[in-house]
């Protein structure tokens, strides 16, 4: 049936167009025309019906160089993107390609980065052009364009390494510009990430003088780096030999400037480490001989998503400031180890069950985060986290039942709910004493309920704490209209 629909356009018959019901078969009859032997003679018997049905025919024309402009016109009339597999097909199938995919490169790039390695593979096999395009694309002044570029030539055409001469660090600043481009009065350079993953890419590859250059370039300009991140292959794979080789042969450079790995190299390497190096590490860690190794864990983890520095500022910080001077460990849950350093409670999260932009809501009812920070993925789950709070020595078991009655009743006036059991000496630890009910986090201590003043009870687990309007009546009881994680909850 479909072929019929290619024999009766052939001949104009665009009224057989309102016959297809269903996209599928518009796409079909789509890649037919496309694949016909007349598709040209097809298009033009059926110019007419563009208008008609615009997305279909934006479809079919769009790398035929006959309709090429009357297409780009028709899409930015009806604001029709092209799709990455059409920016391919242009490239490949226009005369007019080259030129409009280097007009539009950001623009396609910001859409699909991978692109690029389908430009690279066009022009080792087509372009006449080659020149220009190794110009535009290892000198370009985007300079993380030019570090993925560096990337594709190392691992898929190391013939191309040529370009760079005899040092390829040149080419991690502006200060090597593409012939159309203009010269910065700024020098700026590729960022450590990019520069990171070049030299490791030259290093599996065994371009070994190469590899030196963007090591050295690395450990010079940069105060971090991601190198030894990379040899590691992540935080819990196995060394290959060869990398393992080159960390140990180079480990107090790279044990100093790793952004990641600082931490796991301080557990697998600290005997090959000079006194002074760990004696230095381990003063801005001055807990560690206290801690067990479940906190060490916390603590590898917390360096590998790059909160190590914050971890050492926190401990000497709140250390200094405690008139305590007692160091240990507090409790261990579901979602964060707390560790107490004198007066302060150190909490090093795992994951938090909130992942809306604000965790929880700062009221009176809730202990107050002297310091958080929280690292998230892209769909904004905590994947690692600091919390430094008050340490609250003052538990709720002989409070009467009645205060945290009072507590649920005005967390429900201020308007939220706690999505928690743990809240009693029945179910856990999950709210203390304030040693003074002027110690709440508020600005007016005198509109405090009475209640709060006889018993100045604070949730401590700073999670789980929602609006009540994203709670749900159904017919099954209270439900949270959020994605449900498994329960549980942690001092």
């Amino acid at each position: 049936m479909a072929f019929n629909f290619v024999d009766v356009l052939k001949v104009g018959k665009i009224e057989y167009l309102d016959r297809i019901l269903t996209k599928e078969d518009l796409n079909s009859v789509c890649d037919l025309i496309r694949k016909s032997a007349f598709k040209v003679l097809i298009i033009k018997m059926c110019e007419s019906d563009f208008d008609n049905h615009p997305y279909f025919w934006m479809d079919v024309i769009y790398d035929v160089d006959e309709f090429f402009w009357k297409s780009l016109y028709m899409r930015e009339k009806y604001n029709y993107p092209f799709t990455t597999q059409q920016y391919k097909n242009i490239l490949y199938n226009s005369k007019y390609g080259e030129e409009y995919i280097y007009y539009h490169f950001f623009e396609i790039l910001a859409l699909d980065m991978k692109f690029l390695n389908t430009l690279f593979l066009y022009i080792m096999e087509k372009s006449l052009k080659k020149e220009f395009w190794m110009d535009f694309l290892l000198k370009n002044e985007d300079l993380h364009v030019r570090a993925l570029s560096m990337i594709i030539i190392i691992q898929q055409y190391p013939q191309l390494l040529s370009y760079y001469g005899s040092d390829i660090t040149l080419y991690f600043t502006n200060s090597v510009g593409s012939v159309n481009s203009q010269t910065s009065l700024f020098l700026e350079k590729m960022n450590v990430q990019d520069v990171s993953l070049i030299a490791y890419n030259l290093f599996i590859c065994g371009y070994l003088e190469l590899f030196r250059q963007a090591k050295e370039f690395l450990f010079q300009n940069y105060e971090q780096n991601y190198l030894a991140y990379h040899l590691f292959e992540g935080c819990n794979k196995p060394f290959k030999s060869r990398q393992k080789e080159e960390i140990e042969n180079d480990l107090e450079r790279y044990f100093l400037t790793d952004a990641k790995m600082q931490f796991t190299m301080y557990r697998n390497y600290a005997d090959n480490l000079k006194q002074q190096i760990l004696d230095d590490f381990r003063n801005r860690l001055r807990v560690l001989n206290q801690l067990d190794d479940s906190c060490l864990n916390r603590f590898q983890k917390a360096y590998f998503y790059e909160l190590g520095r914050k971890l050492e500022l926190y401990i000497a910080k709140y250390l200094d400031l405690s008139k305590s001077k007692k160091i240990g460990k507090i409790g261990e849950g579901t979602t964060c180890y707390s560790l107490r350093l004198g007066d302060y409670l150190l909490k090093l999260c795992d994951t938090k069950w909130s992942y809306e932009d604000i965790i929880c809501p700062d009221l009176f009812l809730i202990v107050k985060n002297l310091e958080q920070d929280y690292v998230r993925d892209d769909s904004g789950i905590v994947l690692c986290g600091l919390e430094v709070q008050p340490y609250l020595k003052r538990k709720v078991k002989d409070v009467p039942s009645i205060y945290l009655d009072y507590f649920s009743d005005t967390l429900k006036q201020l308007g939220y709910f706690l999505n928690d059991r743990m809240i009693s000496s029945k179910w856990g630890d999950n709210v203390r004493l304030l040693d003074s009910y002027k110690d709440a986090d508020t600005n007016d201590i005198n509109s405090l309920p009475k209640w709060f003043k006889d018993y100045p009870i604070v949730l401590v687990d700073r999670d789980r704490v929602y609006p009540i309007d994203r709670i749900l009546e159904t017919s099954y009881g209270r439900r949270l209209n959020i994605r449900q994680r498994r329960d549980g909850g942690e001092y």
